[in-house]
């Protein structure tokens, strides 16, 4: 337990010193959206979607990657309460970083908040909008709610910009079904 303590902390003090700019802004994402978009094999266009992750977790501002990879951390040991205010602390200091709002969602998601979870991603989405992972949490938010077709909207979307994207296709035909169903 100690080491992996030492472990964490290591890596939050490496990207809090990184010199690296990224976020959303990246301008290597492009390249990597028209990469991701022409990729014809899921293992391909999963190497890409790696690399837009790695751009969007960076934070541009330094002060906003220690609460950031805090909430993280916490997120992933199931502390999401403490991971929400990780991703709100975050937001604080950089207001336009995408990411940090993408995670509060989901942990406003898992919480039960659901219309803070659709803010947040909304402002992703503002933030980004090639936001795919943003576009499958709004996209399982609509089913849940019953919204089936904006649900299909956003899948629609996501294939638009990445059409390899593991189960996309049956997501989209599944809820097509459930949207001619309801017309019926």
């Amino acid at each position: 337990m100690l080491r992996a303590g030492f472990i964490v902390f290591g890596f939050v003090i490496l990207i809090a010193s990184s010199g690296v700019r990224a976020d959303q802004s990246d301008p290597r994402l492009e390249r990597l959206f028209g990469d991701l978009a022409k990729a014809e094999y899921l293992s391909d266009a999963r190497d890409v979607e790696r690399k837009i992750w790695n751009l969007w977790e960076m934070p541009a501002e330094r002060e906003a990657r220690i609460p950031f990879s805090v909430g993280v951390n916490f997120m992933g040991e199931g502390l999401l309460e403490a991971a929400r205010d990780s991703f709100s602390e975050a937001i604080a200091i950089a207001p336009d970083f995408a990411e940090a709002y993408n995670k509060r969602a989901t942990v406003l998601y898992y919480i039960g908040d659901l219309e803070g979870s659709i803010a947040d991603i909304q402002k992703t989405l503002a933030l980004e909008p090639r936001h795919f992972g943003a576009m499958s949490g709004m996209a399982m938010i609509s089913r849940d709610l019953g919204r089936e077709e904006a649900a299909l909207e956003m899948l629609v979307r996501i294939k638009k910009i990445y059409p390899a994207m593991q189960g996309i296709d049956e997501r989209i035909d599944l809820m097509e079904a459930v949207v001619q169903r309801e017309r019926i």
